[in-house]
């Protein structure tokens, strides 16, 4: 059962990374071996640091240099991509950081936009300049 569902997980993956492609820019952590999908319209360095991202994870960075304001979409903490993501590269426990997050939207502060499923990021993605 757990197979299947791993299999599913890397073909949505592999799919999303090919969609990818064509309607955003890909930023790479080559030191994590993540990838950072920006919107294609975004002025962005070619690189960040891991410091960087984590700033715009954290939401305390909130625009780009161009003075874009930065939009950060999420994939729902069930998702195994999005925990590895929070803990290796952020460096923080998922649940402290989803805490984070409730207790942003509670207060009526913007946090980042989670998002049902990689389909509906994208989607959402493509058409917000500014979104990470």
């Amino acid at each position: 059962m757990l197979g299947k569902k791993r299999c599913k997980q890397n073909r949505r993956k592999h799919f999303l990374i090919l969609l990818v492609s064509f309607s955003c820019l890909v930023l790479s952590l080559s030191v994590f071996s993540v990838e950072i999908v920006v919107n294609r319209d975004t002025k962005v360095p070619d690189s960040l640091s891991r410091e960087q991202v984590l700033h715009i994870f954290m939401l305390r960075e909130r625009l780009w240099e161009d003075g874009t304001r930065i939009t950060v979409f999420l994939l729902p903490r069930r998702y195994l991509i999005t925990k590895d993501f929070v803990v290796s590269v952020l460096g923080v426990p998922v649940d402290t950081y989803f805490r984070l997050i409730e207790h942003l939207i509670e207060t009526k502060q913007r946090g980042p936009e989670v998002m049902a499923d990689e389909y509906a990021l994208l989607i959402k993605l493509s058409n917000t300049p500014g979104g990470i």
